[in-house]
């Protein structure tokens, strides 16, 4: 994805006002986890063009990952009124650090032996339909 980024870069250099260059430059600051890069991106395209429901959406993604929740609820909601649908995993994670669980209850034991077997595979790496495995996967 760096690529993608130095590629848009090159493009924006050329053309300010390129709106595809700047969504597409988000888009590759957001596969590289540079959650601060992405809302410059996301900012300008809303710049260019408010109506642009992507580019909403993905500003609140950044903006929820920086810990700026009250402004992702906003551009997400924002989005919604233009017509993109947010993926659920973002609103259950905007939910979450809204309303935080008071009392989280600790994890307990495995309520069955299949559950704690796909617990112990996770931890150690293992997969449990390799049959030729000897060793843990790095």
């Amino acid at each position: 994805f760096k690529g993608c980024v130095e590629a848009n870069q090159k493009a924006i250099a050329l053309s300010p006002d390129l709106l595809m260059g700047h969504y597409n430059l988000g888009l590759g600051y957001l596969y590289l986890g540079q959650a601060e890069e992405m809302i410059g991106c996301f900012r300008r395209v809303i710049e260019l063009d408010p109506s642009n429901a992507g580019g909403h959406y993905h500003l609140a993604v950044a903006l929820n990952a920086l810990g700026k929740v009250e402004e992702a609820v906003v551009s997400m909601e924002t989005s919604r009124e233009l017509g993109y649908s947010p993926d659920p995993k973002l609103i259950k994670a905007i939910d979450k650090a809204l309303n935080p669980d008071p009392d989280p209850e600790p994890p307990g034991p495995p309520k069955t032996s299949e559950e704690g077997e796909g617990v112990l595979t996770m931890e150690i790496g293992l997969d449990p339909d390799d049959d030729d495995q000897d060793e843990p996967k790095e």
